[in-house]
């Protein structure tokens, strides 16, 4: 076998690739935002669903906005926002995903197997992924549809930002603290807002969490912010760590961490 066989066995293997992904089915959603482009995905057991990724749900928190409360999304008609591919991870510790990393990383991704269905919309699971609060994100490679989409549910999944940027905490205008946690409310709204148009159940939303997210979970229980709307009808959440939650202002805060460290 010669060079020039192996130049036309990768051709070939090039061109069947190109044919595959130029075959991927795409469909757009139309919102109060704008329209939104999505792609059908295949789950582990063979069946299909849509996926509709990184879909910003709040103004990139960078410049002024950088450790400040997240604010809503402004529309982006008439253009169309892609959202066939994930979206960028919110800034971590990382080795292997720099070329993923974004201050404009308040997205989330929506899972459904059917859409506008207004006779029988669909239980909804809006998963809170781990991490420490400074680890990992609601991308596909992490928390994907193709583990879940075998239940006629719909499943949202979204970045919240961590370390400093999502919890820097200083008690005043500059940095007012757990804007990771606001940024899983602003989630929540957009989702009792937008879910419906995608085959989702807004009276019926399941907030799940795993470690972290099972903490931010019970935070949310506790929440005035939660308390006063009705944006999740049940919680669920796995944690490993134990932890308490107390309303202790910041002076007692640091208080006591001076009297423990000296």
């Amino acid at each position: 076998m010669g060079i020039g066989y192996f130049k036309a066995s990768f051709y070939g293997v090039l061109i069947v690739a190109l044919a595959c992904h130029a075959a991927d089915k795409t469909i757009i959603m139309e919102t109060t935002l704008g329209a939104i482009k999505g792609v059908e995905m295949e789950t582990r057991l063979g069946n299909k669903f849509w996926s509709f990724r990184g879909i910003r749900y709040a103004e990139p928190p960078v410049g002024e906005l950088r450790f400040q409360n997240p604010q809503p999304v402004r529309a982006w008609k008439p253009q169309i926002f892609d959202a066939t591919e994930d979206g960028p991870m919110c800034p971590q510790i990382t080795e292997t995903r720099r070329a993923m990393l974004s201050e404009d990383c308040l997205r989330l991704n929506v899972y459904t197997r059917s859409l506008n269905s207004s006779e029988h919309l669909r239980p909804v699971i809006v998963y809170l992924h781990p991490g420490g609060f400074y680890l990992f994100s609601g991308i596909s490679l992490d928390a994907g549809g193709q583990n879940f989409l075998d239940r006629d549910i719909v499943l949202v999944t979204l970045n919240y930002r961590l370390g400093s940027l999502g919890f820097l905490a200083l008690g005043n205008e500059q940095a007012p603290g757990n804007m990771g946690l606001k940024d899983q409310v602003m989630a929540l709204r957009w989702v009792q807002q937008y879910v419906r148009r995608f085959g989702g159940d807004p009276s019926s939303v399941t907030l799940w969490g795993y470690s972290a997210g099972a903490m931010s979970v019970g935070l949310h229980m506790m929440s005035p912010m939660q308390q006063q709307s009705d944006r999740f009808g049940r919680k669920t959440g796995e944690i490993v760590e134990v932890f308490c939650a107390t309303q202790a202002g910041y002076v007692e805060v640091f208080e006591r961490g001076h009297s423990f460290v000296a």
